[in-house]
């Protein structure tokens, strides 16, 4: 239904815009549901016999989200009926009044109540302010933030209490008619005094003749104390006449008024009322009590910790509850709740910095802006002026500040303004007067212009705003806030208003630019710049900021979760992930310092995705295999070394014990790790993991371990990369994935190169593979010619490890497209080119360092059709070591007719690698091209013996220099020849240049 009614509000694009928020509410709404329908699929599912009691506890937990979820769609329902959105745009009359509501919030008290109840833990208790002893009667008032919804219950509770029924002999509720009747109501009175008396008063009442209502009804509440509920009260007018019949109301009786209109609400308790928070009952629902300054034992003080605390939207002084409408539909006010809707999200965000980051590593320039601000010697208007690049915190300093001096005496007007985007000046105008409006101190002034100024202020132009800006700035001093000044002309165009102040008033500005704050602060201000944080200071700020990230609440339905790059991340921030059920994309690509995955990932059911590339992360945990949705799980370091080299059993073994001996200790001081992980952390990465690892010569970068049992996971699609060490096990479980369709081994050896062979056998699908020989000079020969029907969809091959020759088998791999070859030692370069060239579809060839044995890669001419006719992209590396030494390669006529792109990576060769052949390509468009030559080791005795060495390093670089541009320059020549003009660039750690 919720669907339905989407598609029409869509198709029907009402331009109302409180229609347009109510339809959005309605939307947020819809997703809420399906929140709360996917919570409940994950949670309750069928249960095994001995998760009963848990099982249980879900459904509990279900339930009552489903309570609450029933309760907020009714109360957008309800407010369809408030806004007569049902009925089309609905009256001026009723959308004046909401827009009433909306500014009179903040000029009758509310934030004052609001920030009291945050900060001081205080509410007042009903019960206690309607039982409170005093002569005089007294009106209390109930307004909420969400309109009527909830008030009836809350004054019910008080209004049946022990200890009000004992204190007011007399009560009656009555709600008020529209129109207003007033026989109807003193009737309705009435009845209910007489039902206290009993059942046959009530009865004898019917035959009553109402001219005898009046005396009947002075007879009560003139010798009784009475307590009188009045329900929906909306108009003041409808106070004034009620107010009449209660001239003569006995001292001590009560009247709660609930009423929607916070203007209603402040008038009808009187000129000297003041307000109080009363409850918070949802997070878009508070309650507010104004009643007759003195009667202060009500205040109850909150227990610490309480979560009562709705979420509210502070802008600048006004406010807003979260959720609720706050667009207008009448076109004379528009631009007045266009500014206010517009700071909704940023001073958010700017009250959530100031909370949380505590401004960490920013005591100084706080002490260094107020006393700026507070210092009186300085007797004329001063501008201050913060400036630094965005994200530094600028909004959240200045803000700091505002709230400090705001507390303080200093000024007599305080006012904060964001400088919203696109500039409006006229808007900023409205907004800056409204709130020198709120910041007056006397109410009586503020009930008498509130009418008119909410009437006039919306239609006022850029003169008279300016006019009625300076009158309520004349002879003051105040501190006004400007915050995000983009432009020297805003600020031109706004100051004219501040000439009027008193002298010892102060203009606090931020903005991006030094020029612009320079410009605003003339003669007599101050610049201060906004320096970026130390770096431990940061560290702790984002320590002080990620403690809690996990366990809020408000993240339990996070789908994706990206932490990509982000520094300081360890293992103990993982720690309660678990209690994130509904995440589907988890990726810690890129931080370094994480070394071990908790247990509770098992919880993540919905998980699809699972990122740890790039991290120390070695091995899985066991309840991965939990995971049956996962289908994409991307490790290990992306790394091109291939160790040649394995060190003795012996060796390793005792590499472990010194790397233990560290484990252990951390294990008993846990503070000794730096890498977030207690003592169970740490004992499970030394014995269940950094021992097998070690055994086995797992560096790192050549995968990760997992468990048994992997073939659970039948949905996984790609699997990279996984190291298979540990025995034919794990080979066993791939051999049962199906469905994979790229996969990345590690640690493949002549023990379990026959099982590798009958798992790729069995995976039809697959199209990409890469396949990383385990340490030692074996490598993987004769570990892949066991293959009997390779993949036949195979488009992209990696091979790293020594195989000296080529299976056979690729000639088979027709679908073949990459093909990258590392560390493989191929010998009789000849046949083996020509082995290649014959391949299809071959667009990109990777040939790495050690790829070939021998000092020469020879590209001839086809004999028939062409060698590699469909190859686009060359890649050569060479890395000058002992083992060999490329000195030739050379491209004939009628080799890579459409190749487009050359790379070449020279990297600590001896010698000039012989290039020719460039010419001859005939569509080649660029080469790139990075040469670093060896050092001489003559250089480096001299280096070793000479006590001046800047001088021989850089002789060292002049001769660098000489052989890189030498060797540029012959390349260059060979291109040149060539028709198609290709370019040549020239790579490296710097950057790219042309040569």
């Amino acid at each position: 239904m919720m669907q339905s009614f989407m598609m029409v509000a869509h198709e029907e694009r009402d331009g109302n815009k409180v229609n347009k928020t109510w339809v959005k509410q309605v939307r947020d709404t819809a997703y809420d549901v399906e929140d709360c329908l996917q919570d409940f699929a994950v949670r309750v599912k069928k249960p095994s016999r001995w998760h009963i009691l848990r099982t249980l506890l879900d459904r509990r937990r279900v339930a009552k989200q489903m309570k609450e979820l029933r309760a907020k769609v009714e109360d957008v329902s309800q407010r369809s009926l408030r806004y007569r959105l049902t009925n089309g745009s609905g009256s001026k009359a009723a959308t004046a009044a909401y827009q009433s509501s909306v500014i009179a919030a903040a000029m009758f008290g509310v934030d004052d109540a609001r920030r009291a109840a945050k900060q001081d833990n205080k509410r007042v208790d009903l019960v206690k302010l309607i039982s409170e002893e005093g002569d005089n009667p007294k009106v209390i008032t109930v307004w909420g933030t969400s309109g009527d919804v909830g008030q009836a219950s809350i004054i019910r509770e008080a209004y049946e209490h022990p200890d009000v029924r004992s204190k007011f002999p007399v009560r009656a509720w009555v709600r008020v008619m529209h129109p207003f009747s007033p026989k109807s109501f003193v009737l309705s009175l009435v009845n209910q005094f007489h039902a206290t008396d009993g059942v046959e008063d009530l009865l004898e009442m019917e035959n009553t003749d109402h001219q005898n209502l009046a005396p009947e009804f002075n007879g009560y509440v003139t010798k009784e104390r009475c307590l009188i509920v009045l329900n929906d009260l909306t108009t003041i007018e409808e106070w004034d006449q009620i107010e009449k019949c209660f001239r003569n109301i006995k001292k001590g009786s009560r009247i709660v008024v609930m009423t929607g209109q916070v203007e209603v609400a402040s008038l009808c308790a009187g000129p000297e009322s003041q307000v109080s928070e009363l409850k918070q009952l949802s997070a878009d629902q508070t309650l507010y009590a104004f009643y007759v300054k003195g009667f202060q034992s009500g205040e109850d003080v909150k227990k610490p910790g309480s979560c009562s605390d709705g979420p509210t939207a502070s802008t600048n002084d006004h406010t807003v509850v979260s959720g609720e409408i706050i667009e207008d539909r009448c076109k004379d006010t528009d631009e007045l709740h266009k500014v206010v809707k517009k700071s909704i999200s940023r001073i958010r965000t700017r009250a959530g910095g100031l909370e949380e980051s505590q401004l960490i590593g920013r005591e100084k320039e706080i002490a260094y802006l107020n006393n700026l601000i507070s210092n009186r010697d300085n007797q004329q208007v001063q501008v201050i002026c913060v400036y630094g690049m965005g994200g530094l915190g600028k909004t959240t300093l200045v803000d700091n500040v505002y709230q400090r001096q705001k507390l303080g005496d200093r000024f007599e007007k305080c006012v904060f303004v964001t400088i919203m985007r696109p500039f409006k000046l006229v808007e900023l105008l409205r907004s800056l007067a409204a709130r020198l409006h709120e910041a007056s101190s006397r109410k009586e002034e503020l009930i008498e212009r509130s009418a008119s100024t909410k009437k006039t202020m919306a239609t006022m132009g850029v003169e008279d705003l300016i006019v009625e800006s300076g009158r309520l700035l004349g002879g003051k001093s105040c501190l006004i806030i400007l915050d995000d000044l983009s432009s020297i002309t805003e600020w031109d165009q706004i100051s004219p208003v501040f000439r009027q102040m008193e002298k010892t008033s102060r203009i606090v500005v931020t903005t991006r630019e030094e020029d612009i704050a320079k410009h605003c602060s003339g003669q007599h201000g101050k610049i201060h710049k906004l320096q970026v944080l130390e770096q431990e200071e940061a560290r702790q700020l984002f320590s002080e900021k990620w403690r809690p990230f996990y366990i809020s609440d408000k993240m339990r339905f996070l789908r994706v979760l990206d932490l990509e790059g982000i520094e300081g991340v360890v293992s103990h921030h993982l720690y309660h992930i678990g209690k994130l059920l509904h995440l589907r994309y988890l990726s810690l690509r890129g931080c370094h310092d994480i070394m071990l995955l908790p247990d509770s990932l098992g919880n993540l059911r919905q998980l699809q995705t699972l990122d740890i590339r790039d991290t120390a992360i070695i091995a899985l945990p066991k309840t991965i295999t939990k995971l049956r949705k996962l289908q994409y799980i991307h490790a290990a370091v992306k790394s091109d070394f291939v160790p040649h080299d394995s060190e003795s059993l012996t060796t390793r073994f005792f590499e472990f014990l010194g790397f233990c001996t560290r484990l252990c200790a951390s294990c008993c001081v846990p503070s000794l790790l730096d890498r977030g992980l207690n003592r169970r952390g740490a004992c499970t990465l030394a014995c269940c993991i950094a021992l097998p690892s070690i055994m086995q010569s797992h560096n790192g970068l050549s995968g990760v371990m997992v468990p048994r049992g992997l073939r659970k996971l039948r949905d996984l699609h790609t699997l990279k990369d996984v190291h298979v060490g540990r025995g034919n096990v794990v080979l066993q479980d791939i051999e049962r994935l199906t469905g994979l369709r790229k996969l990345g081994l590690a640690g493949i050896n002549k023990k379990n190169g026959p099982a590798l062979c009958s798992s790729l056998s069995s995976l039809s699908r697959l199209e990409s593979l890469s396949v990383r020989s385990s340490a030692g000079k074996p490598g993987m020969c004769g570990c892949l010619d066991m293959m009997s029907s390779p993949p036949a969809n195979l488009q992209s091959l990696k091979l790293y490890g020594n195989l000296e020759t080529l299976p056979e088998w690729i000639k088979e791999l027709q679908h073949l497209v990459k093909l990258k070859l590392v560390g493989t030692k191929l010998s009789e370069n000849d046949s083996v080119l020509k082995f290649l060239g014959n391949l299809p579809k071959l667009d990109v060839l990777d040939l790495g360092s050690q790829s070939f044995q021998g000092e020469e890669l020879h590209f001839q001419s086809p004999q028939t059709d062409s060698t590699f006719g469909n190859l686009r992209v060359l890649k050569l590396a060479y890395i000058g070591d002992d083992s060999s030494e490329l000195r030739t390669v050379k491209f004939e006529v009628g080799v890579m007719p459409k190749l487009e792109l050359l790379q070449l990576l020279l990297l600590g060769v001896t010698n000039e690698v012989d290039i020719s052949g460039l010419e001859v390509l005939p569509n080649i468009n660029e080469v790139q091209l990075t040469v670093i030559f060896d050092i001489e080791q003559e250089k480096i005795r001299e280096l070793h013996a000479s006590s001046s060495q800047d001088k021989i390093w850089e002789e060292i670089d002049q001769e660098q220099k000489r052989k890189e541009g030498e060797y540029k320059n012959k390349i260059r020549e060979q291109l040149d020849k060539n028709p198609n003009r290709p370019v040549l660039t020239c790579t490296g750690q710097i950057g790219v240049a042309a040569c």
